[in-house]
């Protein structure tokens, strides 16, 4: 294999040893409707919709800026 990459070129290889490494990638993923029904209060049914909450709050990118946040604010303050 590392023969095959250090002859490859650089662009076949950089889209050849990732996939190899890990297969699942180049997958399409699937879409996620973020504009879709984006009320908290469902007046029809007389409830919270807890399902927008939750997946709101714990969308990956709700999650990931949370913590690049913390450790900004923390790396801030430290110096």
């Amino acid at each position: 294999m590392v023969v095959t990459l250090l002859n490859a070129s650089y662009l076949t290889s950089h889209s050849l040893l990732p996939q190899h490494l890990f297969p699942e990638l180049g997958v399409d993923l699937d879409e996620k409707a973020y504009g879709s029904d984006c009320r908290l209060w469902l007046p029809e049914e007389q409830r919270v919709n807890w399902d927008t909450i939750r997946a709101t709050l714990f969308d990956e990118f709700v999650v990931a800026h949370t913590i690049g946040w913390w450790c900004g604010s923390t790396f801030s303050v430290a110096f």
